[in-house]
């Protein structure tokens, strides 16, 4: 009897494992998803430096250039968001493209304290 009666604990011990098992597996499925997504979200806002570099070469000239209400408006259509703390500023840029696609999709960008924009 003792022989019959270990091996029931012993079936549920190994089926409240395989419970057990396959709880972590949902759970690990589920990080290794959010992980993913973190990373795509992370992949659409590198910043290929090149472009950047020239974008703001130009961007200055144009700045310059034009009228205090052009101006205005290039800013307008460049910087998405402006956070500023005494610790440092958070510029987050719209993407190239069209104004649409500018709206949905913005490069960020932080800057060390001391430099300005």
């Amino acid at each position: 009897m003792e022989g019959i009666a270990g091996r029931k604990i012993g079936i549920k011990t190994i089926g409240q494992k395989i419970i057990d098992l396959e709880e972590q597996k949902s759970q690990i499925e589920q990080e290794i998803m959010d992980n993913e997504a973190t990373l795509a979200e992370a992949k659409e806002k590198v910043v290929n430096v090149a472009n950047f570099r020239q974008s703001l070469t130009t961007f200055e000239g144009l700045f310059k250039a034009g009228t205090p209400e052009e101006q205005r408006d290039l800013l307008q259509m460049h910087i998405s968001q402006l956070i500023y703390t005494p610790d440092e500023i958070q510029l987050a840029l719209f993407a190239a493209g069209s104004k649409a696609d500018k709206a949905s999709n913005p490069l960020n960008g932080n800057f060390g304290s001391g430099g300005g924009i």
